[in-house]
């Protein structure tokens, strides 16, 4: 099937590395004029605290990549615009 956009929230950093970028590959092969809007969890100390208060203290179990090692994933592609929300993920429009 034909897509020009791809939407994807905090679902990639379950992915190994090197799958992932396997992954991006191939979608930029299969359309290079894609476009990318992915949410990119901070899994830092506020995601912690609300994951308890929420009673999903497992919210964060099988992560295999960090934020940071998530989003260089994606380096090969032009970053088109960020945005924090509630400094709690991260929104990225890719190119």
């Amino acid at each position: 099937k034909n897509f020009d956009v791809m939407v994807a929230n905090q679902v990639f950093c379950y992915f190994p590395e090197e799958d992932l970028r396997h992954f991006i590959y191939e979608l930029k092969n299969h359309n290079p004029k894609l476009e990318i809007i992915i949410g990119i969890s901070k899994q830092g100390f506020l995601n912690n605290i609300l994951k308890f208060i929420a009673g999903q203290s497992d919210a964060h179990l099988g992560i295999k990549l960090s934020p940071i090692k998530e989003i260089n994933a994606f380096k090969e592609m032009s970053m088109i615009n960020q945005k924090s929300v509630f400094g709690m993920c991260d929104v990225y429009y890719l190119k």
